[in-house]
């Protein structure tokens, strides 16, 4: 079996205890003592999607993952990472916008550009095959996660969500609405799932 790795999200702001948006999940942990350490053992490269989350952005009035700031800066280790992450400014990988990314450039207004997403999956990913399976993980599993998922699936991808490699948003009930999530029948009608444990199996 052919595994990539893709992290959603990954970033300072949502990863980092000084970030604006900490999520505070287990998964934080997991990414960093677990699944960090067994990617550089198998020199394994990851490729991310990140975030630009500057103003303007329809129905939001909260700025974060500012280019040039500590948010923006992904909580991979250099060592693991693509060099050429995808920058989304929504939820959705497909929304961009002008000067995405450059700290010294104002923003523009958001936009759809599925066509330059999907150049993007295949100079990463190549095209689609039944020999290749995406490992998806990040931030969150009810938010941006899900919505690269959905995309990944409808540009024909196969993919699995590591399970203990990602959160749904920060709440009092968060790991039982992450079980709920995972174990759920809405969910699982399109969507994998993998454990840590049965993924290792395929690298021993």
């Amino acid at each position: 079996m052919n595994y990539k790795f893709l992290s959603v999200d990954f970033q300072n702001e949502f990863a980092d205890k000084n970030g604006k948006f900490f999520n505070g999940g287990k998964s934080i942990d997991f990414i960093q003592k677990t699944l960090i350490p067994f990617l550089q053992k198998n020199n394994i490269k990851v490729c991310e999607i990140i975030s630009d989350y500057r103003l303007p952005r329809k129905k939001s009035s909260s700025a974060g993952c500012i280019p040039g700031e500590f948010g923006f800066q992904s909580a991979l280790p250099e060592n693991v990472r693509d060099v050429s992450p995808w920058i989304k400014c929504m939820n959705s990988p497909i929304w961009i916008r002008k000067n995405i990314g450059k700290k010294d450039k104002k923003a523009g207004i958001p936009y759809q550009d599925a066509k330059k997403f999907n150049k993007w999956l295949k100079s990463h990913f190549g095209q689609p095959s039944e020999d290749l399976t995406i490992i998806l993980f990040g931030l969150t599993l009810d938010c941006c996660v899900l919505s690269v998922a959905q995309e990944l699936y409808w540009h024909g991808y196969r993919f699995k969500i590591l399970i203990e490699a990602t959160d749904v948003m920060p709440n009092k009930n968060q790991e039982e609405v992450k079980r709920q999530l995972v174990g759920g029948q809405v969910l699982n009608h399109w969507l994998k799932f993998i454990k840590f444990e049965d993924l290792i199996k395929d690298f021993k």
